[in-house]
């Protein structure tokens, strides 16, 4: 195998036949027992049903079959008492009575309410209503008012601090939907305490700061709007938006700056205050984007994903290259084991390389980047 990694990466483990199909969604890098030991969890599509696995370097040790195709797993802290302990959330495009809903049981002609239904267009969060036995009234159902939701259909998801103290080191749970609704979801109780709404579908979310002080939510959406949700210090919360036309599928917060990937090969970088700084053009597709931070060293850079090669970016300045023989298909950087600083890669062939940064090495920025 024929693999690049350059003098500053050092290959820590290969699987040459993995024989796992999954994307990027479905990875996480978690330290489950709260020893500092991160293994990797990801869900395996490659047979039916799909499984969830977890990782002792690259062999699987534990797996559990899902019922359904899920959205996207995180890993989150949920008990104050054991904060180093992370928790997995698998969640699956469908919630299980994520709100609680009031139901009327109050119809007596079944028939007349399937009448209805024939000119009734059903959305996807709705469309359970027609096999449920405990039906709306008819009067709901002829007015504009939604009828009531049992399902939300769910898009992405993410988490962020709760606040900034060691003794309650929990997470609050992110979920985007299908009808434009972000959810803040308590990751102890398991109930929502904040809903925003936006006039687009969520596909991304980058959550920076701490929920109950706090933050900046970035929020990627298919019509290519860019939604900020903002809370201040004295708790006021405001949303915002701005369009990038490269259409934007991917974001990063490094360095003080909000890193876009677009589907028109460009990178843009943004202030805090969103203004346009600067981009990068390439010459390739861009496959993945992570951002770089090895902790010793205070090295802080993006890590872009193009065809087979990844480069790494320092300052908008290019100090290393990874080439592969194959197309990748995802990139993962964080820690793994005991190690700091790993970057997971996934190829089209089904390959996993993790490969660690070296920790007595400088980032030399001396290479032209591609502009």
């Amino acid at each position: 195998m024929n693999v690049n990694t350059s003098s500053k990466w050092t290959r820590a483990l290969w699987e040459p036949a993995a024989g796992i199909q999954t994307s990027k969604d479905f990875v996480v890098l978690s330290d489950l027992q709260g020893r500092g030991d991160y293994q990797l969890i990801l869900v395996d599509e490659s047979s039916l049903p799909f499984k969830l696995k977890l990782f002792k370097g690259l062999k699987p040790i534990v797996e559990s079959a899902l019922a359904e195709c899920p959205t996207g797993i995180v890993g989150f802290a949920c008990d104050s008492q054991l904060q180093q302990q992370h928790s997995i959330s698998e969640l699956s495009h469908q919630s299980q009575r994520l709100l609680t809903f009031e139901e009327d049981n109050s119809i007596e002609n079944i028939q007349e309410i399937q009448n209805l239904f024939i000119d009734f267009v059903l959305k996807n969060n709705s469309k359970e209503i027609k096999e449920n036995d405990n039906y709306g009234n008819v009067e709901n159902l002829v007015n504009p008012t939604p009828p009531p939701l049992t399902n939300i259909l769910i898009t992405c998801i993410c988490t962020i601090p709760r606040n900034q103290s060691n003794n309650s080191a929990v997470d609050v749970l992110i979920l985007g939907t299908e009808m434009g609704s972000i959810y803040f979801v308590d990751s102890q109780a398991y109930t929502v305490i904040r809903k925003d709404n936006i006039d687009a579908v969520p596909v991304k979310i980058l959550p920076t700061g701490h929920y109950d002080l706090e933050y900046r939510i970035v929020i990627c959406t298919r019509e290519n709007d860019v939604f900020v949700l903002r809370k201040n210090n004295k708790g006021d919360c405001h949303i915002n938006s701005f369009y990038i036309r490269e259409h934007p599928f991917n974001v990063i917060f490094c360095s003080s700056q909000f890193v876009f990937a677009t589907r028109r090969r460009r990178i843009i970088f943004y202030s805090q205050k969103f203004r346009r700084q600067n981009s990068m053009q390439f010459d390739e597709d861009i496959v993945d984007l992570e951002h770089f931070y090895y902790e010793p060293k205070q090295y802080e850079g993006v890590l872009v994903a193009l065809g087979n090669e990844i480069n790494l970016y320092i300052d908008q300045l290019r100090v290393d290259t990874i080439r592969m023989d194959r197309p990748i298909e995802w990139i993962k950087f964080g820690r793994m084991g005991r190690e700091e600083g790993v970057l997971v890669i996934s190829t089209e062939a089904l390959l996993f390389y993790p490969n660690t940064y070296k920790r007595n090495l400088k980032a030399n920025k001396t290479t032209i980047p591609n502009y």
